[in-house]
């Protein structure tokens, strides 16, 4: 029976009894074994082989994805945050400890709005739970607090877990918009400097051209010399009164 369902020599040794592989039938079975015994002595065993493969398969599958899912989630650069159907807090990245300096002992089994909120912004974070609760996804640029007590721009993504059309589990990401933040103010005091700039650019133009149109209108003969007593501007009475141009 062994070579014919392993169908190697070296594995006859193996027991037949529970769940297993046999090469010879090409598939998992559960296999239970019924030993007959006459006079106190084994006579016969009877056994019952039934076909596992899809229950293996499915469980093969489902611990694939489980580690696919919490390779995902931990090498994730973005905080992430799993919560339970009460919004409190069963596990979190290292990305989240990273930025709001929490470790996971620290906040787990407690409510997201104890955690990273304060008076300022925690009946946004209340109504947010609220609509992730519903069945909604929650986008917004938020603040929240670091474990320091200070505040963080973060960009905010709640999304709620369902199974059977009722809400689970909750999962929120946290994109720190500090830096982008800082960077956005950077460009635009740059583009403020730039406004100012070429507003005086033009106000210095201006009053150029104010100057030499006075400086022209003037009747007198009017000339500027360097150090040398070399021409280096005159007004247009003196073009005319010498029939010359300014080169």
């Amino acid at each position: 029976l062994k070579s014919l369902l392993f169908k190697k020599e070296d594995t006859i040794s193996k027991v037949l009894k529970g769940e297993m592989f046999l090469p010879g039938l090409e598939g998992h079975f559960n296999v239970e074994r019924f030993p007959i015994q006459y006079e106190g002595a084994l006579r016969a065993s009877v056994y019952f082989l039934r076909w596992i493969s899809d229950k293996v398969y499915a469980e093969e599958s489902t611990s694939k994805y489980e580690r696919l899912y919490s390779n995902l989630v931990k090498n994730n650069p973005v905080a992430i945050l799993l919560l339970d159907d009460e919004m409190k807090i069963v596990s979190s990245n290292p990305a989240f400890e990273s930025m709001f300096g929490y470790s996971r002992i620290d906040i787990e089994g407690r409510s997201v709005e104890e955690v990273l909120t304060d008076e300022s912004n925690l009946e946004e974070a209340v109504n947010f739970s609220r609509q992730i609760l519903g069945g909604k996804v929650v986008q917004s640029l938020v603040q929240r607090k670091h474990k320091n007590g200070l505040l963080i721009d973060v960009a905010l993504f709640g999304i709620p877990i369902e199974v059977e059309n009722k809400v689970v589990n909750a999962m929120v990401l946290y994109q720190d918009e500090t830096e982008l933040n800082e960077a956005r103010e950077a460009v635009s005091m740059l583009r403020r400097e730039n406004d100012e700039r070429s507003n005086l650019e033009q106000v210095i133009s201006q009053a150029k051209q104010e100057w030499e149109a006075t400086f022209d209108a003037v009747n007198d003969l009017v000339l500027v010399t360097d150090t040398e007593q070399k021409i280096i501007r005159c007004n247009r009475s003196v073009i005319q009164h010498f029939n010359t141009t300014y080169k």
